[in-house]
This record gives structure tokens, C-alpha cells and sequence, in this order.
């Protein structure tokens, strides 16, 4: 399917840690997960974060508390990456959202994208955090939300404003960590999809 329709490549992002769940609320996560989506989608295909075998371009459109991780369009992969001390780390574990088009009806997008997140069973989801196990929590969001893409679209997706119906994953807001080096380790195992991503990641407290 193409990415005006589905975006089953985007799924190695993650969302939301049971472990720190009271540190958002619902609607806090949910925004988080619009707003990852928006990062993605306006980064061109030539710089994206989703496509970086070496970790090289980790800091690519980040600003704020919150940084955005990436999965990986499947297969294993190591990034090495450095983050600012005091950010919090926003993580798909897998993810999924869905646009429709005049040719794919919204009732399609929201079946499609669900379906495509279910197929992953708490057994196929592994998200570790300096060796730790963390239990990633589903985000699903029905509302409409608005997301932008420039040239050079990421998957091929022309420039312009788009609606997305749908958008659904397992995420984990990790918490700021300790400065020193750190390893996010994440792997989803379905049968449609599969991806090994891990993050070696020195947090750094600012110079000035």
C-alpha cells in the first residue's frame, strides 16, 4: 500500500512505558504521537531519521523536552546518538497511521492501520532500556489531526497539508536519563513486519 494509504514502514517508533505512565496523561501521549508523526512526515526522505543506519542524523528536527526516537523501515540496525541532558525520550516500539485519499475511504484507514497494530502480540514487543525491560502502552487515536510535508516527501508523498483519520502504536516516554551512555534496545516481531533497532546514546549536559 502506498503512504497516502498506510504507513506499515514507519513501525519502529516508540510511545508510552506502563512503568511511567502517570508521567502523561492519555491526551498527553496521544499529542506526543501527532507530533512525531508531523516530525517525520516534514524531514525529506534524503535526511530522514527513519531511513539512518549510523545515527548521524538523530538530531534532525528536535527542539524541546521531548525528543523523537525512530524505528527503522525493518531489519537490524545500531544508531549511535547524542542527547541533551534533561530530555525525555519519546519511543515507537511499533507504529502506524493512515491518510486517507479520494480511492481509500476514512473507514478503511482506521481498519487498516488497527488491524496492522494488533497483529502484534505483547510477546513480539520487546523494549529495554540499559538492559531493563519496559512494558510499552498502546496509544490509539481516532481524531482528525493536520501534519505538513515539504519537498522531497517522506515515502514518496507529495508536498502539502494532509488530514490523518487515524494513528495508532506502542510507544514508551522514557524519562530524562543520567548523563553517561545509555542503550535503547527495541524489537517488534509480526508477520507482516519486523525490525531490531538499537540506540547506543550519550546524554550530554550543555557546555554553557
Amino acid at each position: 500500500m502506498s503512504i497516502q494509504k498506510l504507513a506499515p514502514w514507519a513501525s519502529a517508533f516508540i510511545v508510552s512505558a506502563t512503568a511511567w505512565a502517570g508521567s502523561a496523561s492519555a491526551a498527553e501521549l496521544e499529542q506526543l504521537q501527532h507530533d512525531w508523526w508531523q516530525w517525520v512526515m516534514s524531514i525529506p526522505s534524503s535526511d530522514s531519521p527513519v531511513y539512518d543506519k549510523t545515527g548521524n542524523r538523530c538530531g534532525i528536527g528536535q527542539r524541546g523536552d521531548v525528543w523523537f526516537l525512530a524505528g527503522s523501515t525493518g531489519g537490524k540496525v545500531t544508531r549511535k546518538c547524542t542527547v541533551p541532558a534533561g530530555a525525555s525520550l519519546l519511543v515507537p516500539v511499533v507504529n502506524n497511521f493512515c491518510f486517507p485519499d479520494a480511492a481509500y475511504t476514512d473507514e478503511a484507514c482506521t481498519s487498516d492501520t488497527k488491524s496492522f497494530i494488533d497483529s502484534f502480540s505483547s510477546g513480539t514487543l520487546l523494549l529495554e532500556v540499559d538492559g531493563v525491560p519496559v512494558e510499552p502502552a498502546r496509544v490509539t487515536d481516532e481524531d482528525d489531526f493536520s501534519f505538513t510535508v515539504g519537498y522531497n516527501g517522506f515515502g514518496g508523498t507529495k508536498p502539502g497539508v494532509y488530514r490523518a483519520t487515524v494513528a495508532d502504536g506502542y510507544w514508551a516516554l522514557i524519562p530524562p536519563l543520567a548523563a553517561d551512555s545509555h542503550t535503547i534496545h527495541v524489537v517488534a516481531q509480526g508477520p507482516m513486519f519486523s525490525l531490531d533497532v538499537t540506540y547506543d546514546i550519550d546524554v550530554v549536559a550543555p557546555v554553557n
